[in-house]
């Protein structure tokens, strides 16, 4: 059980890193325009993190099938483990939407 509940925390840890880093860069999708060239930069931006956000993807998955796994081995810490692959899914699922405005 050790090497799936490190293989878990590891990819939680790398993957909530991740959606920090993405939230902060798509509250900055919504600054001022002031020419056509910011209109131009803030949809590079947001088309760049949405490419982001669909190869991350994967990883949301990763982290998820591990926390089944160790929950189905676990018999403490449940509702830990199922709160945090919650919240993972929750925030990727909004940013994902977030972005999905700007494609």
């Amino acid at each position: 059980m050790l090497p799936i509940s490190d293989s878990f925390h590891h990819g939680l840890t790398s993957l909530v890193a991740w959606i920090d880093l993405a939230e902060d860069r798509c509250g900055r999708l919504s600054g001022a325009v002031r020419s056509a060239s910011d209109v131009t930069q803030q949809l590079n931006n947001a088309n760049s993190l949405a490419a982001d956000i669909e190869r991350q993807r994967q990883n949301v998955d990763d982290v998820t099938v591990t926390g089944c796994r160790l929950l189905e081995l676990a018999d403490t810490d449940r509702s830990g483990v199922e709160q945090q692959m919650n919240s993972v899914e929750e925030r990727f699922t909004a940013l994902s939407q977030r972005t999905y405005v700007f494609e």
